[in-house]
Order: structure tokens, then C-alpha cells, then sequence
């Protein structure tokens, strides 16, 4: 029985000290590709909790080289009726993650609905008042397949990604939406990772609590499959941004 118990406790450390090791050679790689984003920043999401499932990493990163970080949110994630007090918890997740302001639309045009036609123009016209209103210099959102591949992602993925195209919106990155075992399988992703190109950003290990207690705001979300996409999910962690082709704002 007590040799059954050190034999556990030997293979934690063993674990703990690989993943530390892990880590480390992922953190000195993630130094070498980082490129320096024009600040201020907006972050464009669609849903509440979507700052903390999928941008976290970006954010901490973004804030703690002394950019300021600000939030373009599309709903209140009023899906089932529970609009303020989602919104309510977006606020106190923006405050952990240190975001400086933020918009939340409440509107009928905008539905929290993976069935609901969003209007692009009005999307495009509510970011770029945005923009000119916190004077962002760079945009982040989701990429046209939108990580998760619900449709509100996909929509502002594609839709400002035409807009920069068309020099409407400043620069533009995308988080890459990455496959299911990639996403969900740490030693995959970090193989890729490392073995790659991708521009990619990890939360810093003193960081590492601050995208669960951020998604810890978010309480009426808390369902036992956000439990298991919080312990497994590589976008809690580690973000892969591209910086989109053509320049705008030049």
C-alpha cells in the first residue's frame, strides 16, 4: 500500500517536472516568434465568455507589454434569457483580464442564434465606430471557420475580413481555428507548435491562473462540458494570431 503511494507521488513529479519542461521549451519559442501588435487593440467577439475560452492568452500577453486592450462584444448571449446577468459577468471577466473598456450591443440585429443572419454592414459600420472611438490601430477576432465553428464566430470572421480587405477596418488578425485533436491534446499542439512557423502567443507561467479565474466569471456558463473544455482546451493557454495581408492605415 505505502510502496502503491510513492510510487504515485514519484510519477505526479515525474509529470509535473516534464510539463514544466514542456512548458519552458514552448515559452522560448513562443519568444522568438512574437511580433509586436499596434495598440490600442480591440478585441471583437460574439458571445460573453468568448474573451475568456478563446482570447485570454492574446490578452494577457497584449496587456502585460503595456498595450492597451479594449472589447467589442456582439451580444449579451441572451440565448436563454439570460442577458444581464451575462453581461453583468463579461464585466468582472474583463476586470481579471485587465481590459480597458469595452461595448456590449444589445440588439435585435444582433441575436445570440447560430440561425441568426447577422447584417453585415451594420456589423462592419458598429466596429468601425468602435475603432474610431477607442482610435484602435489593430482588430483581433475569429478566423472564418471560428474555432468552435458556430456561426456568430464564422460571420465575424469572414465579414471583417472583407472589410479589411476593403481598407475599411485598421489591421486585422485572426485566431486560427485549429483541429480537434490538436485542439484538445496539449502534446499535440505543442509538437506542431514548436516544429512550425505560427506566430504564437502562450500565457505567461505566473499568468497561468488568470484565463480559468476569468472564465470562473462567467457562472451561468458553467456546464459540465465548459468544465472539460477548460481542463483540455489549448485556446486557455495558447493563442496562434495571423496577422492578416494587407495593410491599412498606412
Amino acid at each position: 500500500m505505502i510502496s502503491q503511494a510513492v510510487s504515485l507521488t514519484s510519477l505526479v513529479i515525474v509529470g509535473n517536472i516534464l510539463t514544466f519542461v514542456l512548458w519552458l521549451s514552448l515559452m522560448l519559442s513562443v519568444q522568438r516568434k512574437r511580433k509586436k501588435v499596434e495598440h490600442p487593440v480591440l478585441v471583437v467577439t460574439a458571445h460573453p465568455d468568448d474573451e475568456s475560452m478563446f482570447f485570454a492568452p492574446t490578452i494577457l500577453n497584449l496587456v502585460r507589454s503595456g498595450c492597451k486592450v479594449d472589447l467589442l462584444c456582439f451580444t449579451t448571449g441572451n440565448y436563454n434569457g439570460r442577458g444581464h446577468e451575462r453581461k453583468l459577468e463579461l464585466i468582472v471577466a474583463m476586470r481579471k483580464l485587465g481590459i480597458r473598456r469595452s461595448v456590449i450591443i444589445d440588439s435585435d440585429k444582433f441575436e445570440d442564434d447560430p440561425n441568426s443572419l447577422w447584417p453585415e454592414r451594420e456589423l462592419v459600420s458598429t466596429v468601425c465606430r468602435t475603432c474610431h472611438e477607442f482610435r484602435s490601430r489593430s482588430v483581433i477576432t475569429f478566423d472564418v471557420l471560428g474555432v468552435s465553428g458556430h456561426k456568430n464566430h464564422c460571420v465575424l470572421g469572414k465579414t471583417l475580413r472583407e472589410a479589411y480587405e476593403s481598407k475599411l477596418i485598421p489591421q486585422l488578425y485572426c485566431l486560427q481555428s485549429v483541429s480537434f485533436p490538436r485542439k484538445y491534446c496539449f502534446l499535440i499542439d505543442l509538437f506542431i507548435s514548436i516544429l512550425s512557423s505560427e506566430d504564437f502567443v502562450c500565457t505567461p507561467f505566473r499568468l497561468m491562473y488568470v484565463p480559468y479565474l476569468s472564465m470562473l466569471s462567467h457562472k451561468s456558463q458553467l456546464v459540465w462540458f465548459r468544465w472539460l473544455y477548460m481542463y483540455f482546451s489549448v485556446y486557455m493557454y495558447k493563442n496562434c494570431i495571423v496577422r492578416c495581408e494587407y495593410d491599412n492605415y498606412s
